[in-house]
């Protein structure tokens, strides 16, 4: 487990994920702030490694708050709402205001995310493929 996982920090994400999880309009708007600084550093920024997963991971939100898609687990559902507090809180473990090291913490706690929710992510990939019929390839803006 890297430090980023073990953080204050990211302990902190998941104590106020809860508010979150009850919350529809609140993980909406947070999920809207996370695409917005997803979008602007970019698909070839930092989050390259992550950026389909992450897409995946922002649709899913969506659609939780829509209540078009209810099948997630709480467990792992907690954990998407702490990793994306983590990665919109500007003064993390490393400050996103010191270049690349900045974003590294937050790159590394989202890969983190991905890797422990993955399967559930593949069940929702699979449901939205077969049942919404969107775009699942782009980014949602979520506005």
């Amino acid at each position: 487990m890297s430090d980023v996982q073990q953080s204050r920090v990211f302990s902190k994400a998941k104590a106020r994920a809860e508010e979150y999880l009850n919350d529809p309009d609140k993980l909406y708007s947070l999920a809207r702030n996370a695409t917005a600084k997803a979008t602007a550093l970019g698909q070839d920024g930092p989050l390259v490694k992550i950026w389909e997963d992450l897409n995946v991971m922002f649709r899913l939100v969506r659609h939780l708050c829509l209540g078009t898609y209810k099948r997630f687990p709480a467990r792992s559902l907690l954990l998407v709402v702490a990793g994306l507090l983590y990665f919109v809180w500007p003064l993390d473990l490393v400050p996103d205001a010191i270049p690349v090291l900045g974003w590294l913490d937050d790159v590394t706690l989202l890969a983190f995310v991905i890797r422990s929710i993955r399967s559930d992510l593949e069940v929702f990939r699979h449901w939205e493929k077969s049942e919404s019929g969107d775009d699942t390839d782009q980014i949602v803006c979520l506005d």
